[in-house]
């Protein structure tokens, strides 16, 4: 027998299809609602990473994967799904969506612009 340390959050089911070779041991514990959402946010990056976009079957179990983590995440803060959606079309209509697929490389701001200090904030400034 051996022995892995796996340290993530797994999906439901998983547990018990570990169990049922009754050789099998596991250790797990049940999360409580804050450790639960930092695991569903590592597990997201998790999924992330695994996202192959040049593999069309793979990619779609990979966002299906996505997709449930956020589900779960509305679930889990209480946020309704209209209230949801209705965010999501209003930052879709105030800022666009990637249809353009524009990349952005550098910008400079001038100090008065109201998104200044988001960028200050977030991007490294160059000379």
């Amino acid at each position: 027998m051996k022995r892995f340390r796996v340290e993530k959050l797994i999906r439901d089911k998983i547990l018990g299809n570990i169990l049922a070779n009754e050789l099998n041991k596991v250790d797990y514990q049940i999360l409580d609602k804050k450790n639960f959402l930092v695991n569903l946010k590592k597990k997201f990056f998790e999924e992330l990473e695994e996202l192959d976009l040049n593999n069309k079957e793979d990619a779609i179990k990979e966002l299906v994967d996505l997709q449930l983590i956020i589900d779960t995440c509305l679930k889990a803060l209480k946020i309704d799904k209209k209230e949801f959606r209705k965010v999501f079309d209003k930052k879709n209509q105030d800022l666009g969506k990637f249809d353009k697929k524009i990349y952005m490389k550098i910008v400079d701001l001038d100090e008065d612009d109201e998104w200044f200090d988001y960028y200050k904030k977030k991007f490294k400034e160059i000379k």
